[in-house]
């Protein structure tokens, strides 16, 4: 798995103020596979990638391979999320 993964994941549950608990709840998961995702190096199937992307409002692409260092990284990351079917 992508270690970027790893760390969009964290940083992203983080950004939003939510535990791996409350993110874990909200996925309707266990805690467990959030903790193993983010530190682990297991990799959630696609379809709980695409979960996951839309939940944060990013593209899959996005939460795997882009390094998120900054808000404003995840701020223009989610604005072309959300404007890609106004392409």
């Amino acid at each position: 798995m992508s270690l970027q993964l790893s760390e969009n994941l964290r940083l992203l549950r983080k950004e939003m103020n939510l535990s791996q608990h409350e993110l874990a709840q909200r996925l309707d998961i266990s805690r467990n596979k959030i903790a193993s995702y983010e530190g682990k190096g297991i990799e959630p199937k696609l379809n709980l990638l695409l979960k996951i992307s839309s939940f944060f409002k990013i593209s899959v692409d996005d939460l795997v391979r882009t390094p998120i260092d900054s808000i404003d990284t995840l701020y223009n990351l989610r604005n072309s999320y959300l404007n890609k079917d106004d392409e």
